[in-house]
């Protein structure tokens, strides 16, 4: 299985809905048989460049950044990725593959 980093842009938002988000990914994650290796959430922070929203005209500038690294197949990597599409917090996400097996 590759190695994957996520790194996923969220509007402002309580601590309570990132866990939310990052549960979803992580159960995602765990329950195809990959392995989480890290996961770093940020507090509230300025962007160094505006994010459009989902809806019309929103913009934002503050927000939080989660990174999650992790082992995965490529199937189940469209499944986490295609659940934070629908998210409305998620304002922007970017998945790289840094190896293309685990050793």
């Amino acid at each position: 299985m590759p190695c994957y980093q996520l790194l996923t842009a969220l509007r402002p938002v309580g601590k309570q809905q990132v866990e939310n988000i990052v549960k979803k990914a992580s159960s995602s994650i765990l329950k195809d048989g990959g392995v989480i290796k890290r996961i770093h959430r940020t507090d509230e922070i300025r962007f160094p460049f505006t994010f459009s929203g989902k809806q019309v005209g929103e913009k934002h500038t503050k927000g939080r950044w989660i990174t999650i690294d992790m082992v995965t197949s490529v199937q189940n990597m469209k499944e986490v990725e295609s659940q934070l599409k629908i998210s409305d917090d998620v304002l922007r996400f970017s998945t790289r593959k840094t190896s293309p097996t685990l050793i």
